[in-house]
């Protein structure tokens, strides 16, 4: 048992046939104050167990002065393993019944890392009432190896190592992140269908941050770098244009890992949004 007093609750909740565990740290200090939930990327240290997570989680409590939930996605940390694959639309269920069955009341502020971008885009779009802003931090698109694939060079005798992997792992159109051993079982084909159709996040704030720097195998083709970074960015303005209310900032000095390089982006950003910024329309 942790002697952190600043967990104040934790809790195994039911999502269907399986159990998910989730904790709460800090508590609503004001009526209306959001609590912060973060979903993190694929397959790194669960929610709950996430070293890079905590400094972020600390500040949001003692300086923010926000509740932070976090839980284990299935099959990650102290969760149940569920059937795979399954889409978008499943792991959504998942945080809104574990929300619920926590006792963890609304409005919510949502935060997702990579592959956990995804997930929050489609629980705003699917309760956007229970949302009071949205905070993107270099998050993957369920697009992503499709839209690569077409920028990507024909292959050719003698085409360098790097670029050969780099195409036979987006060739793994089933898979996102494009590792094999990297993957949550999200059914890409499905969730791709259900993004196009669902992904709206009207006026709900939103903020976009996305990585200023990449990193390559020597022998990768700059030419073919810069083709493939143009994607990442236009799927990334396009993530931003999913709200009225939107702000987009490149984190210049910053690569995929913006909460561990850059903690006091995210932070602002959960303080701009947690103050009103950008400013939700009425009606």
């Amino acid at each position: 048992m942790t002697s952190d007093k600043r967990l104040t609750k934790r809790a195994f909740c039911r999502s269907g046939n399986h159990s998910l565990y989730a904790e709460q740290w800090g508590g609503v200090e004001q009526a209306g104050d959001p609590t912060v939930i973060y979903e993190a990327g694929s397959l790194i240290p669960p929610g709950t167990n996430n070293p890079g997570w905590w400094p972020i989680r600390d500040a949001i409590i003692t300086d923010l002065h926000l509740p932070v939930f976090l839980y284990d996605r299935a099959g990650l940390g102290k969760s149940e393993p569920v059937p795979l694959p399954r889409p978008l639309s499943a792991f959504t269920t998942d945080l809104h019944n574990v929300l619920h069955d926590f006792g963890i009341q609304p409005p919510y502020l949502l935060i997702g890392g990579s592959f956990g971008g995804m997930l929050v885009l489609h629980y705003a779009s699917l309760y956007p009432d229970e949302v009071m802003g949205v905070l993107l931090v270099d998050s993957t698109h369920p697009e992503h190896n499709q839209r690569t694939l077409t920028v990507l060079p024909s292959e050719a005798p003698g085409e360098p190592v790097s670029l050969c992997e780099f195409r036979t792992l987006l060739s793994q159109l089933d898979r996102i992140p494009p590792e094999s051993n990297e993957w949550e079982g999200l059914d890409v084909p499905t969730s791709i269908v259900e993004a196009r159709e669902l992904w709206n996040l009207h006026d709900i704030p939103l903020i976009v941050l996305t990585a200023g720097q990449d990193e390559w195998e020597p022998d990768f083709p700059m030419n073919v770098a810069g083709r493939y970074e143009q994607v990442w960015l236009d799927l990334q303005k396009e993530m931003a244009t999913l709200s009225t209310n939107s702000k987009h900032r490149i984190v210049e000095d910053s690569d995929h890992l913006i909460p561990d390089r850059r903690p006091d982006i995210v932070i602002e950003s959960i303080r701009e949004l947690a103050n009103g910024f950008p400013i939700r329309k009425s009606g």
